[in-house]
C-alpha cells in the first residue's frame, strides 16, 4: 500500500476546510441573490395584506370594547344633578321658551283655522247664493250649441 504524500494530504484538508466554506459562503449569497430577483408574489403580500386587516379590526374592536367598558362604568358613577351651572340651566331655560313659543304658534293656527271655518259656515248660512232657473237654463243652452256633433270618418 502506498501512502499518499504529505503535500495531497494538506491539499486535502486545504480543501475541506477552507475551500468549502468559501463554496458554502458562495452558496449563500448566491441564494441570497436568486431570492433577491425573482418574480413578485401577489398571493403572498394579499395574504400578509389580509393577516395585517385582520390584526387591525381586533385591535380596533379591543379598543371599542374597552371605551364601551369606561363610559358605562363613568356614567353609572356620574350625576348630572350635582353639576348644575349657570350655563346649563341657561339653555334649558332656552329650550323650554323655545318649546313654548312653538305651542303658542300652533295654537294660534288652530284657532284661526277654527274662526275661518265657523265663518265660513255663517256666511253660507245667511247669504247661500240663488240660482235663477232662467239662467240657468240659459247657460245650459249655450253649452248644447257649443257641443260639436262627432266627425264622420273619411272613407
Amino acid at each position: 500500500m502506498q501512502r499518499k504524500p504529505l503535500y495531497e494530504t494538506l491539499n486535502e484538508q486545504y480543501n475541506k476546510s477552507i475551500e468549502s466554506d468559501h463554496l458554502l459562503r458562495k452558496k449563500e449569497v448566491l441564494a441570497s441573490l436568486r431570492d433577491l430577483y425573482k418574480p413578485i408574489d401577489f398571493k403572498k403580500i394579499e395574504e400578509e395584506q389580509k393577516q395585517k386587516e385582520d390584526l387591525v379590526k381586533e385591535k380596533n374592536e379591543e379598543k371599542r370594547k374597552q371605551l364601551l367598558e369606561w363610559q358605562k362604568k363613568n356614567e353609572e358613577s356620574y350625576d348630572f344633578k350635582k353639576f348644575n351651572s349657570r350655563y346649563s340651566s341657561k339653555i334649558l331655560e332656552d329650550e323650554n321658551n323655545k318649546q313654548e313659543i312653538e305651542r303658542n304658534k300652533e295654537e294660534h293656527k288652530r284657532t284661526l283655522h277654527q274662526k275661518m271655518k265657523s265663518y265660513n259656515q255663517v256666511i253660507k248660512q245667511n247669504y247661500a247664493p240663488i240660482v235663477s232657473r232662467t239662467k240657468q237654463n240659459e247657460v245650459d243652452q249655450r253649452r248644447r250649441s257649443l257641443e260639436m256633433p262627432p266627425r264622420e270618418k273619411y272613407k
